[in-house]
């Protein structure tokens, strides 16, 4: 097993890494303050084909495989979360669609997605629902040669902007399918963005469809199998989302070592004494492994495996380890760590959400553990 990245796998990571520096680092605090993204970061993030990375090129795409995008997000999430949210949720739809859909379909909305003029969504969450699809209360009913759409769904991200939003709703049958919504319709409403702890500016928000009316052809991938497809697009997403919180943790460590460096206790740096090179010990390796675990996960994605149980593994643990690590990383500053003028506060709220996101995890752990005991 070889576990070196290839010479276009560091060309990806370093532009990635290029863009972050010059263009999400200087805002990165501002952005936390403000909850708000510039407008034409996506477009920025387009023209260098990082909003859908792993779209073909006859879409728009750079083609690059699933490990050159986590390779990107790692980078993206080592300075902002809530930008990583922005490319991030889009990318895996982008790829939902070129996965399920029709070559109209691809043709269509892959285009201005891989440009970044449209943003893609995930719509499943509903009230009542939290991590179960069978309680779907949403409709997709046929109706004059298309579908009409109602229902509400919670905590969408990118809902309130124009492009294709990859639905999961019950069909005739009172089975899940999935659809292409196209975003801000007639009868499509958004509520106002909610306020999280943190990842400020991911521009979450509710949405309410009554009577939205979707064409014949809107209908992605195969009839009734909604489900299956929510696996494969949450196992996606579960790869991406540990990815990102591994960037993140990377930027735990290192503000964590240069404080240590800096702060002097008793006339030496506190990076001399032991309990602190202890916590810099166990948060390094914590963020190697959950690093590697990722780079497997997205290896095996490429190699055509399905991933469910693996992307289930590979939140599970990332999540925790991460979290440590950002806790660590606040001991290591110690009361400093909890003001906001510091990153690690920051990050410590950013990198808490994985572990409720995509499936909590006990859902983790429910999922892991029924594959291991088949």
């Amino acid at each position: 097993m070889d576990f070196k990245l290839s010479e276009q796998n560091k060309m990806i990571q370093t532009m990635a890494r290029d863009f972050a520096d010059k263009e999400i680092e200087p805002i990165a605090e501002e952005i936390d303050l403000t909850s708000k993204i510039p407008a034409d970061m996506a477009t920025k993030m387009g023209s260098l084909g990082l909003m859908a990375p792993t779209v073909p090129e006859a879409y728009g795409g750079p083609g690059l495989s699933f490990l050159d995008y986590i390779l990107i997000v790692e980078q993206l999430g080592y300075s902002n979360i809530a930008v990583e949210t922005l490319m991030g949720i889009h990318s895996c739809m982008a790829e939902m669609i070129d996965i399920l859909g029709t070559e109209e379909q691809k043709k269509k909305y892959l285009p201005k997605c891989c440009t970044g003029e449209h943003l893609t969504s995930i719509m499943f969450t509903e009230p009542e629902t939290g991590s179960d699809a069978k309680v779907i209360t949403t409709s997709a009913v046929e109706s004059d040669g298309g579908f009409v759409v109602n229902g509400t769904k919670r905590f969408i991200t990118l809902a309130q902007f124009d492009g294709p939003g990859v639905l999961f709703a019950k069909d005739d049958s009172g089975r899940i399918s999935t659809f292409i919504l196209e975003k801000n319709g007639a009868g499509y409403s958004t509520e106002k963005p909610w306020k999280l702890m943190g990842v400020h500016g991911g521009l979450t928000v509710d949405v309410n469809m009554e009577d939205v009316k979707m064409a014949a052809d809107s209908r992605l991938g195969e009839k009734a199998q909604g489900y299956r497809d929510l696996l494969l697009a949450i196992s996606l997403s579960k790869t991406r989302l540990s990815s990102r919180n591994v960037g993140a943790a990377q930027a735990a460590l290192d503000v964590s070592v240069q404080y240590s460096k800096d702060r002097q206790a008793k006339g030496q740096p506190i990076s001399k004494l032991a309990s602190i090179q202890w916590l810099i010990a166990e948060m390094a390796t914590r963020v190697e492994a959950a690093r590697l675990m990722c780079y497997w996960t997205a290896c095996l994605k490429d190699d055509g495996v399905d991933i469910i149980k693996q992307s289930a593994m590979c939140k599970l643990y990332v999540a925790k380890a991460t979290d440590e690590v950002a806790d660590m990383g606040i001991q290591v500053h110690g009361a400093y760590g909890y003001c906001q003028d510091y990153k690690i506060e920051r990050l410590f709220r950013d990198i808490r959400l994985l572990r409720i996101l995509e499936g909590t995890d006990e859902i983790q752990r429910a999922i892991v553990g029924g594959y291991t005991l088949l």
